[in-house]
This record gives structure tokens, sequence and C-alpha cells, in this order.
């Protein structure tokens, strides 16, 4: 079956027309309404400034130490995590795995707007898990984990060098990150392939990732195999990143994405451009297919050779190669969907008053939803609603209706046209 894409005509003015509702009407239309349904936001893409916040209590521990010394070591870690109870065990439930390194040459934190990262990933509490991988961060300095959801997992991967490190913040480190994401030369190394040797490897990476955390990105297309000793108990896979605002988001995966769909992806109105975009994408877990998709980009299944030549070593773009690798296969389902906001412009009115989010009643794990205002003129009345405005089912009906879809399609979905089906066709009509 080929790839789908879905395309959504005018979907810009189309989504305008359902924003622009006065929202300061009362009693509220039907309008604010649905607007209530639309900005309880699933996937926002935007630079924002950090502010404090505390989302509920955990009911297990979300901090797992790693103090490993081999590769064997980090894969028991691994395992111990997937014997970790998640709660209720639904069938589908999705991890999104993050790896994190502080810049080489700022504060070993997390980012400043962790806190709201945390605070709009308690919205898919029900369905989706937070898998953080992090090194170098010291104990004193990791968000208090009884300021995180349940569903916010950090995994520590860092090792302490020496045995009376134990307790002191400021001893040396060294992160098995590098190990991990060396399973992509697994083939190689079993076939005695490999033009550079797994230890000067190993050093090679753990070098580069420290010192250009960014380049962890490259390696997101294979995370469903470089960490599948954590993603055992899991129907999905994806990969996103800690400056995307995510809120409900089991209000925004269909029924038909969790089941009909190989791989989806979330974009902001480029979809014809047929990139997984990083921020949003996630996999059905299938670890001797689909999680092995990445193979047929060399820069990752050929990195000994790759570093072989550390002279030409260049960023290589994850976007661009496994999306080629996905789209020409003939056997994947793929949904390319228009659900992300991005690169907010002066005239919206987030960039006039700024991006909402607010958490529900709910003491344990509330909602969070994201919202702003209608229009440019009305950002002072969002000041006026209650933090958890979205649950008054008297005025904002809706919103509890759950089963109902928070996005309103418009236009109709269309085959992927490639360079392949263009040439096939020719083919049949010759």
């Amino acid at each position: 079956m080929l790839p789908t894409v879905e395309k959504r005509t005018n979907k810009h003015l189309s989504t305008k027309r359902r924003i622009m509702k006065i929202i300061n009407q009362n009693p509220p239309s039907k309008g604010l309404q649905a607007l209530t349904i639309f900005l309880s936001m699933g996937v926002i893409l935007f630079l924002f400034n950090a502010f404090s916040a505390k989302p509920p209590p955990p009911n297990q521990n979300n901090n797992i130490s790693g103090d490993s010394a081999s590769l064997s070591d980090v894969v028991a870690m691994g395992q111990r995590y997937s014997k970790l109870k998640h709660g209720d065990k639904k069938q589908n439930r999705l991890a999104i795995v993050i790896p994190y390194l502080p810049p080489a040459d700022g504060a070993p934190t997390f980012p400043s707007y962790f806190d709201l990262f945390a605070m709009s990933a308690a919205g898919s509490v029900d369905s989706i898990d937070y898998l953080i991988f992090h090194c170098f961060i010291p104990p004193s300095l990791l968000p208090n984990t009884e300021s995180l959801p349940p569903n916010v997992k950090l995994i520590n991967l860092s090792q302490k060098t020496t045995s009376y490190d134990e307790g002191n913040d400021n001893a040396p480190t060294e992160c098995d990150m590098a190990k991990l994401f060396l399973r992509v030369t697994d083939q190689r190394e079993k076939q005695n392939l490999l033009q550079t040797p797994i230890k000067k490897l190993t050093t090679m990476i753990s070098h580069q990732i420290i010192n250009m955390p960014y380049i962890l990105v490259e390696y997101k297309p294979a995370f469903g195999h470089i960490f599948a000793d954590y993603l055992k108990d899991y129907s999905h896979w994806g990969y996103s990143d800690l400056d995307v605002v995510l809120g409900d988001m089991t209000r925004w995966i269909s029924n038909e994405e969790w089941n009909d769909y190989d791989i989806v992806t979330y974009g902001f109105g480029d979809q014809d451009k047929l990139y997984l975009r990083g921020q949003f994408t996630f996999h059905k877990n299938d670890p001797k297919y689909i999680n092995q998709l990445w193979r047929d980009c060399k820069y990752l299944s050929e990195m000994d050779v790759r570093y072989a030549h550390p002279e030409k070593l260049k960023f290589e773009s994850a976007e661009g190669c496994y999306s080629k690798a996905v789209i020409t296969k003939t056997d994947l389902k793929v949904k390319w969907a228009v659900k992300a906001f991005s690169d907010v412009k002066e005239g919206s009115s987030i960039y006039a008053h700024g991006m909402y989010l607010s958490l529900g009643k709910d003491s344990y794990s509330p909602r969070s939803v994201l919202y702003t205002a209608s229009n440019v003129h009305a950002g002072d009345k969002l000041l006026s609603l209650p933090h958890d405005w979205f649950q008054d089912t008297s005025r904002y009906k809706l919103y509890s209706q759950t089963d109902l879809p928070i996005q309103e399609y418009v236009g109709e979905k269309t085959k992927v046209e490639t360079y392949r089906t263009l040439y096939n066709r020719n083919l049949d009509e010759s």
C-alpha cells in the first residue's frame, strides 16, 4: 500500500475562520465553545519564555538512575525500566523518547522552559509517557520528582568515574548515551566489517555529543532500535523535543492514527514536502521492520565508515534521509497531518497576548489545556477566565465530549505522488 498524505485545502483560512470568534460574548456562543475544543491544542511549536510551573505529584518514582559501567549494564537498566508499572495498561500507549545533554558551555541543568514542557505533558497522562534520557545534571539540579507528572520519566545515563564519588555533585562523570547510540552499528559489528574500532568509535561519538548536543537529533529515526529495552511495554514509540508544548494529546491522536497507520507525523501545513517532522512523529512499535527503517540511512547504519574520516564529518539531516527512506517503501501506511502551530508572527493573537496553559481541577492528574485569544483585540478577556474554565460543563459542554473530533477536516486525503509512482503510472499507460 502506498503512503498516504493528509492534505487540507485552504487550511490556514479555515483555521482562521474557526478561531476568529469574539471571545467576550456573554453568554458564550457556539463559536466560543468550538474554540474551546480547538484550543485544547495538541501540539504547539513556538519559541517561548520560560515560567515556573508545578504539575501534580507522581504516583511512582520518575527519576531512574543509571550508574553503569558497560553497555550490558545500560541494557539491564532498560530491562529494569520496562518492568516498572505504568498503571492500567491500555491497548495503545505511546513512548516519546527525548535524549538531552546540557550545552557544553552552559549550566548543567535542563532548559529553563522544562517546567512548561512537563506541565503540558501532564495533559496526555492517559496514553503517553515521555522518556527523557540525560547525563551530566547533578542530582541537586534535577527537577523535584514530586513536581513532575507521572508520565514524565527522567532516566539518568550518567556514571560516576570512581567509587568514592557517591553523593558528590561535582564528581567527574561519564555518559553511557554514546554506548546506546552505537547500537546502530550492531549488524556491521556482527559481520566484522567495522572500519573504526568500537572503542575508538565510542570515544569519538561521546566527545561529539558532549560538545555538540544538537547532534543528538541525527539519531531520532533509530530511537526505536537504540532504546528498544525501554519500549517493550508500548504499542508505539516516537520522538519530539523539550521546546514543544503539547497539552491534551489524547484528543488529537485519533483512533485511525493509533490503529491504521504505521507512522504518523504532525506538521504545520507543509505536508507536501513529505518530511517526517522531528518535532512530533510516532511509529507502531515493530522491532523487526518499522524500527529498522532507519538502516537505509547510511550515515547511521555505516557510522563506522563515516567516523573513519573525521575530517569529512558534517551534520546530517535525519528528517531528509529518514523521510526518503520511508517514502521509497511500498508496504507502509504513513499519515502527514496538519496539527501543529509554528513560527508565530506579528499580527497573531499568540504574538500579541501569548499562549495560556491551564490545569484542570483534578489534583492528581489534571488535564492541561493550551489556548489563546480569538483575536488580537480580545486578549484581556483571557485574564478573567478561571484556570479550569474548560471543565465548566454548563458553559463549555463541547470540551467534555471526548468522542468529538478536536479538529475540523478540510479537503480530502490524497495518495502521495513520488517519482516512483509517476514512473510506474507511465509504464502502465505505455
